[in-house]
Order: structure tokens, then sequence, then C-alpha cells
């Protein structure tokens, strides 16, 4: 079954988040712009980075606004994945990108990188003992999907069964 999620990846680097103290107690990555390199083909969803064990694909990045971290609320980036495999993966679950960076700068104090644009080549869920670099990085949402199939006549049949569920 195919299941629809919506995972964190990163602060934006937004004034208020560069400048926030929960933000700002450990080392950590702001990115101004994140986009996904899909011109080449989908951008895959491993899981703990093991291009092996591919679990499905991004199906887009997108910024989530005044989301609760801590005690205050920020913007943040976050993704969309089409998951085929990683039962496993559930609200809570760890997750990690990786992004081919096209600017960064490190003038905002120890321990703080702003990336200003980054490709994003890879999302990958996070399996203990695996923790990802963004601490707060994790799985907000879970959907499992219907599976369907369209017939010839735009009938919408349930995988397995042929039950119509509808038609187009």
């Amino acid at each position: 079954m195919s299941r629809t999620v919506v995972v964190l990846l990163g602060p934006t680097s937004s004034i208020g988040n560069l400048v926030d103290p929960v933000l700002r107690r450990e080392p950590r990555t702001f990115y101004g712009k994140l986009r996904l390199l899909d011109y080449l083909g989908p951008v895959d969803v491993l899981a703990n980075h093991n291009h092996d064990h591919v679990v499905g694909c991004v199906s887009r990045v997108f910024k989530l606004a005044d989301w609760p971290v801590g005690n205050s609320r920020t913007d943040w980036w976050a993704a969309e994945l089409s998951l085929d495999g990683a039962d496993w993966a559930k609200r809570g679950t760890a997750c990690s990108i990786a992004a081919w960076p096209l600017g960064t700068e490190s003038d905002y104090g120890e321990g703080v990188e702003v990336i200003h644009d980054a490709i994003v080549h890879e999302v990958s869920l996070v399996a203990p003992p695996h923790r990802p670099a963004e601490p707060f990085a994790r799985v907000l949402s879970v959907r499992n999907e219907e599976p369907v199939s369209i017939a010839g006549d735009g009938q919408l049949l349930r995988r397995g069964t042929g039950t119509i569920l509808g038609v187009r």
C-alpha cells in the first residue's frame, strides 16, 4: 500500500529563526531556498541514506509557515513523500536530507551555517541507531493511499478486488 508522508526538513533562514534561542542552542543549518533535483527523474527517499534501500520518492518541497518548535513558532522547510516501503516509518520518525549547497555563509555565530540555496537530491528516513543532523527533522503525518487503477472506460477500481470506486 502506498503512503503519503509529510516530513519536517530544516529551518528557513528567516531573521526570526536565526535569532531564535531554541534554534541557537545547538549547531544547525538554516536554508534560504530548497529545490528538488527532479529534472533527471524522481528524487529518491532512502532508508538511512542507503542507496540500495529506496523506499519512495519526493513529491515536492515546500515552506511550512509558523510551525511550533520548542516555545516558538517559526518557518521550516518540509517535503511531501510518496512511500512504497518503510512500513516502520510513522509519525515522529527521524528524517534527513542530502543537498548540494549553492551558496553558504557562516557569519552568524558558532555552529550556525546558512545555505542560501540548495538542491535536494535525497531524503532519508532514519531509524536508530542513526541520527539526523537536524534534531527536529521528523515525520509529521502519514496517510495511507487507496490502491486504485483506472479502467479503459474511466472507472476507478480498487486493485485486487476490482470494486468500482467511482467514474472519472
